[in-house]
């Protein structure tokens, strides 16, 4: 009986592991309907996950926006809001706002009685935070969603995207731009996944955004880099760094210093190479820079 009650224990505790997978999901979602449960998350959820349809297209053209003004849903979600829903969506976000641009954004999608329900079972299952709209989308019905991640996640992203801050604050200039281009080692014609900043070694980096600190590392190519995860499917990462001042894990905000540049890796001179993606695709971020680049004197 006690090597029965071992292998329970032992089914128990993989199980309770793996709900934080995909795997697990679908474990959970057994327990749930033998237990009774009738208010299951969609089954396809365990599959996908909250990342906004966000382009490089869709940041251009939002970058060119001037969100009507006059309501309570505020910047830089207003103007991404607009972008997602247009103009006219404005109206039922500015109803509905009272201090949480999420928030707003998922009633105007998902509908107060869906999200509330969603909200009570991602706190019976111990979400940490069961009001965000990540940790609770799984209890979500498949349609609804689809819907908040197009508007929820979409928006967040963009408002996000929108605000990036430029990692350095020195004059200087852009010695590679983004895009296709002969590499200067290699020789070989390839693509270039961001821009390339010409900085000293030691010039001090900037976190562009608000958010998390995924990894740090070191390799041939890229020498000592950083990759920063900002929520919402936007990352940023930072390359060629001389020295790290943040650890993975680590929460940073937008702004906070992060790394010192430097000349490490596969490098023709002192640089910072900056990447921004979104959901995924590589966005140019010059494109998020409103005001030309400092040039070097």
């Amino acid at each position: 009986m006690k090597g029965v009650g071992d292998l329970l224990l032992v089914v128990v505790v993989v199980g309770a592991t793996w709900t934080r997978t995909p795997v697990g999901g679908l474990f959970d979602r057994l327990v749930h309907a033998v237990r009774g449960g009738d208010d299951l998350p969609a089954l396809t959820s365990y599959f996908t996950t909250a990342a906004p349809p966000i382009t490089a297209e869709i940041v251009a053209h939002a970058l060119d926006l001037a969100a009507p003004a006059g309501g309570p849903f505020p910047e830089p979600w207003r103007t991404a809001a607009v972008s997602v829903l247009g103009a006219d969506g404005l109206s039922g976000l500015d109803a509905r706002y009272a201090g949480d641009p999420e928030a707003a954004l998922e009633l105007a999608s998902v509908g107060e009685d869906l999200r509330t329900r969603a909200i009570e079972r991602a706190r019976s299952a111990g979400a940490e935070h069961p009001d965000r709209y990540a940790e609770h989308r799984a209890y979500l019905p498949s349609e609804a969603a689809r819907e908040g991640d197009r508007v929820v996640s979409g928006t967040l992203a963009l408002a996000s995207v929108l605000t990036l801050e430029w990692p350095v604050r020195v004059p200087h200039r852009i010695t590679s731009p983004f895009g296709w281009r002969i590499h200067p080692i290699t020789h070989d014609r390839r693509k270039h996944d961001g821009v390339d900043l010409g900085v000293p070694i030691g010039t001090q980096v900037y976190a562009a955004q608000a958010g998390k600190v995924i990894a740090v590392g070191t390799n041939e190519k890229g020498g000592n880099w950083i990759i920063m995860d900002h929520g919402n499917g936007v990352r940023t990462s930072y390359c060629h760094l001389s020295e790290w001042q943040v650890t993975k894990g680590q929460v940073v905000q937008r702004g906070e210093p992060i790394a010192l540049s430097g000349n490490t890796g596969r490098s023709t001179g002192p640089h910072l190479h900056f990447n921004v993606k979104v959901s995924g695709t590589l966005v140019d971020p010059l494109l998020l820079r409103r005001e030309p680049p400092p040039t070097r004197l």
